[in-house]
């Protein structure tokens, strides 16, 4: 079984060849780099990887949630790749990857004795759960959704009039509505109002009184003609 997967392997590559090309260019130009600007560059260069990684993570968190292996894991707990597989009917190889590539981002454990994967209860609460605090499976949809109209974008920048919403994918409105549900039942009532009373004190006064369903009249909630 290999350990690294080719997404890993890629990354060292272009780490490695950057690296070279730096150390090639100044021995052939001749330049003296200043301690300063190395460590700049070399900085610069460490935030490009962090960078590509976090891209990477972003559409193998997306995979995981559009396709239901967070779930299956989180029901099913440690699975092997093929069990993964072969329970939503999907190709092992493609399976084996993802799995390699969320866990070397971090999303999963990954046992290289047992070749299962598992999620740990903190991944479970961030993404399998829909609508809580921490969930975060509508971002992951909306980021991943923001990313996909390119070349109209570029069209955008070239030619002005913007991306049309019919250029967006479902999963962008997806992910806006898995969003707004995790903030407004976790902090609408419990954060949010409080820090305005005004409002607090609007929503109590009107909670006070209904639309009667027969008379269509303002009501108190005593009302008992309902």
């Amino acid at each position: 079984h290999e350990t690294l997967n080719s997404i890993e392997i890629e990354l060292q590559l272009y780490t490695l060849k950057v690296s070279l090309s730096i150390n090639t260019y100044r021995f052939m130009k001749g330049l003296n780099m200043s301690t300063q600007l190395e460590n700049e560059t070399q900085e610069l260069l460490g935030k490009v990887v962090q960078d590509f990684t976090g891209a990477i993570a972003t559409r193998m968190c997306a995979i995981g949630i559009d396709l239901g292996l967070f779930v299956d894991l989180a029901e099913n707990g440690a699975s092997t790749s093929q069990e993964i597989a072969d329970r939503k009917s999907y190709q092992e190889r493609y399976i084996r990857e993802w799995v390699y590539g969320t866990h070397k981002v971090g999303y999963l454990n990954f046992d290289k004795e047992t070749r299962k994967a598992s999620l740990s209860k903190a991944a479970i609460n961030v993404l399998v759960s829909k609508g809580e605090k921490f969930s975060q499976q509508g971002a992951f949809k909306l980021i991943n959704n923001m990313l996909l109209p390119y070349d109209e974008l570029l069209s955008s920048f070239k030619e002005g009039g913007g991306v049309n919403f019919e250029d967006y994918r479902s999963g962008l409105w997806e992910g806006l509505d898995l969003t707004g549900c995790t903030r407004y039942r976790s902090f609408l009532v419990t954060d949010w109002t409080d820090k305005i009373p005004e409002i607090t004190e609007k929503l109590l006064c009107n909670l006070r009184y209904f639309i009667c369903p027969i008379c269509y009249k303002k009501r108190s909630i005593s009302c008992t003609s309902g």
